[in-house]
């Protein structure tokens, strides 16, 4: 897996076996829900976006998760977790939609 953020690639992490797929978020889109597949690595990432779009990344094989913003007007601000030739373990972490003109912290 890899992110770019504003014009500038961050690192790889992961297998480079499979074959790359780029997905560009819109102007505006953020990440709002991310789910998958984990077994002994994370197998599959499904991205949802505030613009309703669903993208999917890897393979649907292994225990299901779903992880989301817990307060309205957060997105996915940034991925972390462990990897070696495989990401192992994978956390999402929201925070305040950097857009959004009408947030406030901590709201519902």
């Amino acid at each position: 897996i890899q992110f770019q953020y504003g014009g500038t690639w961050g690192p790889y992490y992961g297998d480079t076996s499979g074959k790359p797929l780029e997905i560009l978020l819109l102007r505006g889109e953020n990440i709002t829900q991310v789910s998958g597949k984990v077994a002994s690595y994370v197998n599959e990432l499904i991205f949802v976006t505030s613009r309703g779009r669903i993208l999917k990344f890897g393979q649907p094989s292994g225990s299901c998760f779903n992880d989301f913003p817990l307060y309205e007007g957060t997105v996915l601000r940034y991925v972390s977790g462990r990897y070696s030739s495989v990401i192992h373990s994978i956390g999402f972490h929201w925070g305040l939609n950097p857009g959004c003109t009408h947030c406030k912290e901590g709201s519902k």
